[in-house]
Order: structure tokens, then sequence, then C-alpha cells
């Protein structure tokens, strides 16, 4: 018989495979299953790390199915407040059936023995990642363990205590210090709130957020998605997100480009901004572009066209590259981007990133602007692109880059996701 606690494992199951290479998925519309899934997503490394401490192995050489029950059954017990007995017994009995009847005894032994390293849970701890026993959580407190230590030194302990990729911690240590390095890295330890942009303010019954023109939705999804098919302006989008697009407030181009539109958020937001604009929009993935025709099938101004045909076009007035990158700033709603940076996907990127302007540059008139977005946090994601874009248009490019704000313990009205963009 199926549980959500066994509906959970079954889901992580099938993402054990391709970690930490995971597809966007938006957020799910509730449940204990959901909740367990996002929390092993948003914890993974940690999880793996208990989970290998307990096992004296690395647990990605176990299969796939076991390695599900373990993450599922150790997030239960050490970050959500379910009743031990019923996590244990019902991971273990699904080890029995679904894998094999030894499997559930491994299941029990690794489960039983983190419950025994949980400690007493700290109210807002001063600099927790100076101490080994303190585990942050996603509510701003910290778990003590005992009869284990986090790691000694101190970029993989933080990088563990809050399962990001420890060349990600070494380097946002080395660029603002350890304090401003473990604010960051804590970011992404508590579930981003849905927020979204209201420009008309017609959301009258959700929470206003820090940011004028957008609230904190707190009600259902399915609510939210009603009051969106009343009422087109409505986007559910981070301030962060929108901050590059308010920059062209005051413009009046007659047509933009946005050819990296991926699920068109910002294609509305110009529509919203421009309404004497012609856009086109695109995306190199076709499943995207169905996406983006679909979502745009009533929205006259806005064409979605393949990135051949969008090279072909000339004179543009606004081009808005929102590139690819490593969603370093946005990490609380890319979780599993945590755990794949490295410097030779950055490498990658870095190259896509150069591609992808020295394709689109060339639409751009004498009098045209270009808006370089990205939402990550690392410095060469927007060096290259400036470099070579000054190269392409003869003039330089006005930087900003923006840290997250919010997180564990601060209120959803203060939650803002970081990045950086350039406006030429």
């Amino acid at each position: 018989m199926s549980t959500p606690r066994t509906a959970a494992i079954e889901r992580l199951a099938r993402l054990v495979p391709s970690w930490p290479d995971l597809p966007f998925d938006e957020r799910g519309e509730g449940g204990l299953a959901d909740a367990i899934v996002q929390e092993s997503v948003r914890r993974w490394r940690t999880l793996d790390w208990f989970c290998g401490t307990a096992l004296n192995r690395d647990p990605a050489s176990i299969e796939a199915p076991l390695r599900a029950a373990l993450l599922a059954g150790s997030a239960q017990l050490l970050l959500m407040d379910e009743a031990d007995h019923a996590v244990v017994n019902d991971t273990v009995e699904w080890a029995k059936r679904a894998i094999r009847p030894g499997a559930g005894n491994l299941v029990n032994a690794v489960l039983r023995r983190i419950a025994g390293w949980r400690g007493e849970r700290v109210p807002a701890p001063t600099k927790w990642w100076e101490q080994v026993d303190l585990l942050p959580m996603g509510d701003g407190s910290a778990l003590r363990v005992s009869g284990v230590q986090l790691p000694e030194a101190l970029p993989p302990r933080l990088a563990v205590a809050t399962s990001h990729a420890t060349p990600l911690i070494e380097r946002w240590i080395g660029r603002n210090g350890v304090d401003e390095a473990a604010r960051i890295a804590s970011h992404a330890l508590a579930q981003a709130p849905r927020l979204v942009a209201d420009p008309r303010g017609v959301l009258t019954t959700a929470r206003a957020h820090a940011e004028p023109g957008f609230v904190v939705w707190e009600r259902s999804l399915p609510e939210l998605r009603e009051a969106m098919a009343l009422e087109p302006s409505l986007r559910v989008q981070d301030p962060g997100s929108a901050a590059p697009i308010e920059l062209t407030r005051g413009f009046s181009p007659r047509l933009i480009v946005d050819p990296c539109a991926g699920r068109g958020t910002k294609t509305a937001q110009l529509a919203e901004l421009h309404p004497n604009a012609e856009i086109v929009a695109g995306d190199i993935d076709a499943v995207r572009r169905r996406t983006l025709t679909s979502t745009f099938k009533n929205a006259p101004r806005v064409r979605v066209m393949e990135p051949d045909a969008i090279m072909a076009l000339r004179s543009v007035d606004l081009l808005v590259l929102d590139v690819p990158c490593s969603n370093t700033g946005v990490l609380a709603r890319r979780p599993e981007a945590k755990c794949r940076f490295d410097d030779r996907r950055l490498a990658s990127l870095l190259a896509l990133q150069r591609t992808i302007v020295d394709c689109y540059a060339p639409l751009i008139g004498s009098t045209g602007r270009v808006l370089y977005a990205t939402c990550s946090l690392e410095a060469e994601e927007l060096d290259a692109a400036a470099d070579r874009l000054t190269r392409h248009l003869g003039r330089s490019g006005e930087r900003t880059m923006r840290l997250p704000t919010g997180g564990p313990g601060v209120d959803a009205a203060n939650h803002r996701d970081g990045g950086g963009h350039m406006l030429f």
C-alpha cells in the first residue's frame, strides 16, 4: 500500500540517477510527499553525508532505490517533525518489499543510528558555522548533533551543513569573507516563498512584500492559478528577477527581442512595461518554445520564433539576453544547482554565454540597447559578456550585482533572489 512516505521514496529513486543534473521542477501543491522530496533535494549533500557516515561508505555507491530510501528517511528524522517510529517503520517496510528483505535491515540500522545522533534544537544560534556539532535548519534554528561531528575544516563543513559544492563555498569565502559566505549559503536552506508581481494591486488578500508591486502568496496554488486567469498582469516572479527588466521602464522600443525567454516570465514583464512594442521571444530548447507559444497564444504583440529566424532580424531597439547561468543567486529556488558547481561547468557556461552574445549582438542598431542578465553571483558571468558586448557595440555597460536577501528565520516579505545584470 502506497503512503506519502513511500511515494516520496519512489519519486526520489527516479531522481537519483541524474543527480545533481535535475530538471527544473516547480514546487508541488503540498502534502507530506512533496515536503519530503523538497527537503531531500534541498539538503541532498547534507543527508548523503549523514547517511554515508552511518554506512561508512559513499551513498553514491549503493543502488538508487536504497539511496532514495535513506535520503527520504534521514530528511524526516533530521529536518522534519515526523515521528521516529513511523518514519523508520514505513521506510524499512518499503525497502523490504521494493528492494529485498536484507535492504530493510540496512535501512533500519542506518536510520536508527541517525536518529540517535540528534540532540537539542538551538534557537537562532550565533555563527553556527564555527561549531562542528550544529546543523543549521530552515527556520533559523540549529540542531545539535552528538556522536558525530561535521568536517573539521571550515569550507567543507559549511558546504556539508548547507548542502553546497565545496568549490562554490571556497569562492564565496574568498570573495566575501566567512560570515557573508555563510549568510549567502544559508539563504537556500529555507523554502523560497511564492512571490507574485501584482503591478495593478488586485491581490488585496495577499500579504505585501517589502518591494512595492509584489506580494507574498500564502494561499493554495489552484487559487493563484484562478486569480492569474482573471488578471493577465499577474506574474509569479521574484523582485530580484524583475529588477533588470524594470531598468527599461521609460524606454519606448518598437521592437524587443528576448531570445533566451525560458518560461516567458520576463517576456510577460516586458509586455506589461512596453504596451506599444512588438516582442519577439524564443529559446534554443524546442520544448520551451512550445511552452512559450502556448503561454502567449492570446498575446498578439508577442511572437515566438526559432533561433535562426531571430538571428536574421535587424534594427532591434531592445535586446534582452537573460542567459543560462550557474543559478548561484537563486539557489533557494534551484536547490539542485548547489551541488553541481565546479570550474569545468563554469567554463562551459561562460563559453555558451559568449556564443549567445556573438549570435545576437549583431541584431542591435546604432541606437539600440542591450540588457544582459544572469541569476548568478559569479563575477565572471558578467565580466566575459561585458568585454564581448563592448567590442560588438563600441560602448560600455553599467554593471549591477545583487546578493540575495532573506532566508531562514526571516519574514518571507524580505526574500529576494540575487543575480547580476548590465545595461548597454
